[in-house]
């Protein structure tokens, strides 16, 4: 359930934003998903794959999967993942870390969310029976080390702890169900990925900058694609058109004013760090 309510939230914020004017063909929604009613969010309460098409092919998938050897000493890290929030939190940790921008730290959320749900369903439907920890630590493997490569080496560690954490149990997990569930969350975590490398948001725009004027041509547009990057909650990125703000003057922007300043004079150390 947790989960689910994340993706609502991630997923609204990585398709409205800097909805472009016209949207291409290759944002449009895929056939799967085209009884989706344009500007509407299907119920995030429903549980339902959102990238996964091919459950069979997962599973099949899964079992070409070598997962990582038993550890001689168990949790280096000292960092276990239980719950699907401590998969979150720790993308946090990376995001801050590194400084992502908003835009791609929604799709970043967006993504793991994706991976950690498709998971738990696929798991689901296998009917097998599977540890819900090594399973998603499975899933968000490949998905992390995607989007933070730099870090692989500090993600190995997470998910060989999270992924053994069933051995330490009073009453141990078997070593080949812990194995069969990794294989299972990894396999969905690459079919995120495949999904994730084709969605438009690494494309390469040339952005030519007038000689002199209005831009500060120490600076380049933010992401000026990302209008024509993939939805998947939304079936075009068009879906939802933000109104015009106030006018300056009027009351309504005075209350947005007010209560801007209010955030700000109660930001934390903790809030600086995760902007940052």
């Amino acid at each position: 359930m947790v989960c689910l309510l994340l993706i609502a939230i991630t997923l609204g914020l990585n398709a409205c934003t800097f909805p472009s004017p016209t949207v291409p063909d290759s944002n449009r929604a895929a056939p799967a998903q085209s009884n989706l009613p344009v500007g509407r969010l299907t119920s995030p309460l429903t549980p339902r794959l959102w990238l996964v098409t091919d459950v069979p092919g997962v599973l099949d998938a899964a079992a070409g999967i070598t997962p990582p050897a038993v550890p001689a000493i168990p949790a280096q890290s000292g960092f276990r993942a239980t719950w699907v929030t401590d998969w979150i939190k720790a993308t946090l940790k990376l995001i801050a870390r590194d400084g992502i921008s908003a835009n791609r730290a929604a799709r970043e959320l967006m993504l793991i969310s994706v991976a950690l749900n498709d998971a738990m369903l696929v798991a689901d439907q296998s009917g097998e029976q599977l540890d819900q920890i090594a399973l998603l630590a499975g899933a968000v493997h490949p998905v992390l080390r995607y989007l933070h490569p730099q870090h692989s080496d500090e993600i190995d560690q997470w998910v060989n702890d999270s992924l053994w954490t069933g051995l330490q149990l009073r009453d141990p997990v078997p070593q080949a169900r812990l194995e069969r569930s990794f294989q299972i969350g990894h396999a969905t975590g690459d079919h995120i990925v495949a999904w994730a490398r084709t969605d438009g948001s690494d494309a390469f725009r040339e952005i030519a900058l007038p000689a002199s004027g209005g831009w500060d041509t120490k600076k380049l547009p933010l992401d000026p694609h990302w209008g024509n990057v993939k939805t998947i909650a939304l079936p075009a990125g068009d879906a939802i058109i933000l109104p015009p703000p106030p006018a300056w003057e009027s009351e309504q922007m005075e209350r947005e004013r007010v209560m801007f300043r209010e955030a700000q004079s109660g930001i934390t150390d903790e809030h600086r760090d995760l902007a940052w």
